[in-house]
């Protein structure tokens, strides 16, 4: 199995630490490649599914001798199988925006204490830039990639600081006009279909794809 688009693209955002732990490691190709690369010493691999966890130890396994002690594995619900002090670094990659808030939220002493976390939301991006720029973040990296066609945003960020986030801030990068476009579409098309609809939900189509077209005119001038 190759390391997909989106999670190369986490690897090369996130800075070099001692210790990382990748929430959420399903088969473990993330963790892989941070070893590989050196962006970390150690790994902690977690994961709230058993045959994941069993599959990504397998993987890690397979590194060979010159990597025991640099990896371990655990099983477990989010943030809750992690203690201060033991990591510099999270990554929580392929989860829902209300659920990245939600985690950020009931484990704040840990994320304090992190030199970063690495946010890859899977959808309710919008939720998550709202949440962000409500708190005490500070933004250190941005990436927007395409895999599969599907769009993530990466955000890499540590808690201190005071950073707006909003979607203006991914115009540099070339395929968040393609998400800007698609996004559009998918506007325009309920249009279509539902020419002569009233109401709130239809005004908040009509608002959204108002946002969309300017996102994609602007997006276009920073490409």
């Amino acid at each position: 199995m190759s390391l997909s688009r989106r999670l190369r693209a986490i690897g090369h955002l996130v800075p070099p630490v001692d210790t990382v732990a990748d929430v959420g490691t399903d088969h473990g190709l993330l963790a892989e490649e941070l070893l590989l690369t050196n962006k970390a010493r150690k790994v902690i691999a977690t994961d709230i599914s058993l045959p994941s966890l069993k599959k990504a130890e397998g993987r890690l396994h397979g590194l060979g001798e010159d990597f025991r002690g640099r990896w371990e594995i655990r099983l477990g619900d989010g943030l809750s199988v992690l203690d201060e002090g033991e990591s510099q670094g999270i990554i929580l990659a392929g989860m829902g925006g209300l659920l990245l808030k939600s985690l950020l939220e009931d484990a704040m002493e840990l994320v304090k204490s992190q030199t970063y976390i690495l946010l890859q939301p899977m959808q309710g991006y919008e939720a998550l830039l709202n949440y962000i720029s409500s708190q005490a973040y500070e933004i250190l990296g941005l990436d927007f990639v395409e895999d599969g066609g599907k769009y993530y945003p990466l955000i890499l960020l540590t808690h201190g600081g005071q950073n707006t986030l909003s979607w203006e801030d991914f115009f540099m990068f070339p395929d968040f006009r393609g998400y800007c476009q698609l996004e559009r579409n998918r506007y325009r098309q309920i249009l279509e279909e539902h020419p002569a609809a009233e109401g709130d939900a239809m005004a908040r189509v009509r608002e959204n794809l108002k946002k969309w077209e300017m996102l994609y005119d602007e997006s276009g001038r920073h490409c």
